[in-house]
């Protein structure tokens, strides 16, 4: 008869002290590894983490810091306590927030492979309830190769501790974020249930950013009165659809004006701006520079850098 392994062939775990430096920068990586568990192995497995980090299915556990595990093989269960149970499968992350009761694990039958990162840090704090639902943990994704790569650069960049790789595995965790939400949100498991109509709505602006877009048809269109798209908007967005879409045209222009042979006036134009000197005004206003006086500086800079 074969058995099985107690602890997996394939783990990493690292667990790191918080340093002055680390609260200043404003979201700190605390640990991350990961982990392959065979199908019968036990979980979690013993000699992986520090004794705080360990549980049992009996008892659960809580954290002082906020994790987001990606499971990529297998399945398995997690249950929070006050909210329910969530079937966890390959494709699956899920953000474990602070304080919170929980307890997970695979099926005894597949295992699974499970990558994680721990942070904490007054970013994380800012952004985490504002972006993502703890009553709604999970975020379905699918087996995406660029998030997994963001997983795997944390633990190899505590393999090397190259300069100023606490502050890189900080960046890094907040583009696994980042895309975890994203791709959540394109597979119809939003955080938000406004998120998904907003999301329409930035994307048909940035589509037809110089054009004129009727705001009261684009809200009939996703099913909401014109206030009450415009309030949603503004909530999720910070400014209101207009001054989205003049912000769209303005970060354009910028790329025009230092990527582009045609005139200002040519710029204005394709922009939709209705006259020349509404754009040099307009465009003064918010980057506090002329578009001429901008682009010969960008073009000062690309000779300086030659």
């Amino acid at each position: 008869m074969q058995t099985v392994p107690q602890t997996p062939k394939t783990a990493f775990a690292r667990y790191l002290p918080t340093e002055p430096d680390d609260l200043e920068w404003g979201l700190h990586v605390i640990d991350a590894g990961y982990i392959d568990i065979l199908p019968g192995q036990p979980y979690p497995p013993k000699g992986i983490h520090p004794e705080a980090y360990m549980f049992t299915w009996e008892r659960g556990r809580r954290l002082h810091e906020y994790q987001l595990v990606y499971i990529t093989r297998g399945e398995g269960v997690l249950e929070l306590r006050g909210t329910g149970s969530f079937f966890i499968d390959a494709g699956v992350a899920f953000l474990l927030v602070p304080g919170q009761w929980h307890r997970y694990r695979p099926d005894a039958s597949t295992g699974w492979s499970e990558h994680w990162i721990g942070f904490d840090g007054e970013v994380a704090h800012r952004i985490v309830p504002r972006f993502f639902d703890p009553r709604h943990p999970v975020l379905t994704i699918g087996l995406d190769g660029e998030l997994l790569h963001l997983f795997r650069s944390v633990p190899g960049l505590m393999r090397t501790s190259r300069p100023g790789y606490r502050q890189m595995m900080s960046a890094n965790t907040l583009a696994a974020l980042a895309r975890a939400r994203g791709l959540a949100l394109r597979t119809g498991a939003p955080p938000d249930p406004h998120e998904q109509t907003i999301q329409k709505a930035r994307q048909h602006l940035l589509e037809h950013a110089t054009l004129d877009v009727d705001f009261k048809e684009l809200a009939k269109s996703l099913g909401c009165s014109y206030s009450r798209f415009r309030s949603l908007f503004k909530e999720k967005t910070g400014m209101a659809p207009g001054q989205y879409q003049l912000q769209i045209r303005l970060n354009l222009a910028c790329d025009l004006l230092t990527n582009d042979n045609r005139s200002i006036g040519e710029i204005a134009d394709h922009l939709g701006f209705s006259s020349l000197y509404y754009f040099s005004r307009l465009f003064k206003q918010k980057l506090h520079v002329t578009p001429t006086a901008y682009r010969v500086q960008h073009l000062a800079q690309s000779h300086r850098h030659l």
